[in-house]
């Protein structure tokens, strides 16, 4: 019956990653953590990233085609973030935020920070000579990042939370 359980569980927390920084999950099962509102302050490196001009780029292109854009740029955005052990906070539209030293300690989190931000610059030229031949237009990325001291934690209600940061560090960043 053990295994049983076992054998279950390690496909839902691999499903749950898909929402859930896996990081997060695997410490609340080793500490047996009580999932609660509140959080802590940390230095940590926040980091923002968006197409530019997304709003028109919506409105000229086939819902079909934006979506597989988008979709590939959401996949060179989160496969980057998480090559530099950063942690997606949350997909808004077109936009990723992602954060680094948190839920696990990083020490050089500014430095994987930027390293991400250069392989998805990296991806997105590789992209965009793709989709520019058959005449698309290129999909320009804006990336803010911003290293401060943040409230880092569960945020939202009892029924409904979310592990995010939050704070002027975060909002410097979104502005960059």
């Amino acid at each position: 019956r053990a295994r049983r359980v076992i054998d279950a569980l390690d496909p839902a927390v691999k499903s749950c990653g898909s929402f859930v920084p896996v990081d997060l999950v695997l410490q609340l099962l080793d500490t047996d953590q009580k999932l609660a509102l509140g959080g802590y302050n940390k230095f940590l490196t926040v980091f923002f990233a968006d197409i530019e001009g997304f709003s028109t780029l919506s409105e000229s292109t086939p819902s079909k085609q934006l979506l597989q854009r988008v979709s590939t740029y959401l996949e060179a955005v989160t496969r980057a973030t998480m090559q530099e052990s950063g942690t997606i906070d949350k997909f808004i539209g077109d936009g990723v935020m992602a954060f680094w030293g948190a839920p696990n300690r990083l020490d050089d989190h500014a430095m994987h920070a930027c390293f991400a931000a250069l392989r998805i610059q990296h991806e997105m030229a590789r992209l965009n000579a793709d989709w520019t031949a058959p005449g698309m237009l290129p999909l320009t990325t804006r990336i803010g990042i911003h290293s401060h001291v943040v409230l880092v934690g569960n945020n939202g209600a009892l029924a409904r939370m979310t592990y995010t940061v939050m704070g002027a560090g975060v909002n410097m960043a979104a502005r960059a």
